[in-house]
């Protein structure tokens, strides 16, 4: 089932581990709280008085961090110190110059961002952080997942269903997944590996994962509700947003394309008015959009579809399944924001047995939860829009 590696994947592996001994070499046995002097600067804001001995602790430290036009390499370099964790870089990266400021921010979720400012995608393992081409081939895991306590016709469904789970995110075009005796073999990497295994567990225990949204997108939404007060003349949109994160407490993370593309200046002067109008207001100018993502918000150019969607399970109950499938695929379809999007770049719902299964960003969750809680609490209300 396995194919030999290619030669061309053997020089990319080779150069990755390469990496790896140099970093595990540089780095030093007790991390400093500020990176060097010279270069990008990264504070942890918040960790352990006595050291985050598990790489997971070190992950989880919150750190600052304010980086302009800085060369890729320099701020892995200066995060690697600072954080204190293995980082390898796939020869495949493109390194680019990044721009990102941030506070107080969880390092993973840092690591995520700078991975999207140059078109990667990060797998954290191994205790490191492996930043990888969005299309890496390499790096297959072969896994059981446990089907035994379904039925035949069970098992066929929720192959199908993860089929088109899998197969919605980019970088992973042949899938291998076969069944054995009552076991599922699935040769994919982590970060797929990761997804079937979210949607195996949620299937098993049919909980509702996805009425109540992550704690993050709770304190962001609220962030946005917030009021501020914004006062600036004839500024580009990266110093119009660095503002408006200021006063608001918002991390603002912006595509590349964006930076390059929009050359509008903007003006703004309002007093009291929500965080997100005044985000309306330059997105509508700039013609681009945003979307929450991992306790920030991504600005991107209008129609791209989410970096990382979220899988969420809906408990259906008894006898209302067909109604309440019925209203969230008809939200769907109404939804202005979905609706111009190619086919594959939609969100997605499956039914399997009595839950009802979305992969989205968090702004179509929430639009779902809300047609959900509204069908439990008036089951007339379904089919009437």
């Amino acid at each position: 089932m396995n194919n030999p590696p290619s030669s061309s994947s053997r020089r990319e592996i080779g150069g990755a581990l390469l990496t790896l001994v140099t970093a595990m070499l540089a780095l030093p046995a007790v991390q400093p709280h500020l990176a060097a002097a010279e270069g990008p600067r990264v504070v942890l804001t918040q960790t352990n008085p006595n050291g985050p001995a598990r790489f997971k602790d070190r992950i989880d430290q919150r750190i600052t961090c304010d980086f302009r036009d800085e060369p890729f390499y320099a701020v892995i370099d200066a995060l690697r110190r600072s954080v204190g964790v293995n980082i390898v870089i796939m020869p495949t990266i493109r390194a680019s110059a990044v721009t990102l400021r941030c506070k107080d921010a969880r390092a993973e979720d840092v690591f995520l961002w700078m991975a999207q400012l140059v078109d990667a995608q990060i797998d954290v393992r191994d205790d490191a952080v492996l930043f990888a081409s969005r299309n890496v081939e390499d790096h297959l895991h072969l896994k059981l997942y446990d089907l035994s306590r379904w039925d035949d016709d069970d098992r066929i469904a929720f192959i199908a269903l993860a089929t088109e789970i899998l197969k919605r995110n980019r970088g992973l075009d042949d899938l291998i997944l076969q069944v054995s005796g009552h076991s599922l073999m699935a040769q994919l990497t982590l970060p797929h590996h990761e997804r079937l295994a979210s949607l195996w567990a949620a299937c098993r225990t049919s909980e509702d994962t996805g009425i109540a949204p992550p704690d993050w997108v709770t304190r962001v939404r609220a962030t946005l509700a917030k009021e501020i007060a914004v006062d600036f003349r004839d500024r580009g949109l990266r110093e119009a947003l660095d503002l408006i994160g200021e006063a608001s407490g918002l991390t603002m993370v912006i595509h590349p394309q964006v930076v390059a593309e929009v050359t509008t200046s903007f003006t703004v002067q309002l007093d009291a008015i929500p965080t997100k109008d005044v985000l309306a207001s330059i997105c509508r100018q700039a013609d681009i959009s945003y979307r929450m993502q991992r306790e920030s918000l991504f600005f991107c150019p209008q129609g791209t579809p989410p970096a990382a969607e979220r899988l969420a399970v809906y408990r259906l109950e008894n006898g209302k399944e067909e109604r309440q499938t019925d209203e969230a695929i008809l939200m769907l379809a109404k939804h202005a924001q979905y609706r111009d999007l190619p086919r594959e770049q939609r969100p997605f719902l499956g039914q399997w047995k009595d839950v009802l299964v979305a992969a989205g960003d968090e702004e179509f969750h929430l639009a779902l939860a809300t047609t959900m809680r509204r069908i439990r609490s008036d089951p007339a209300a379904a089919g009437r829009e």
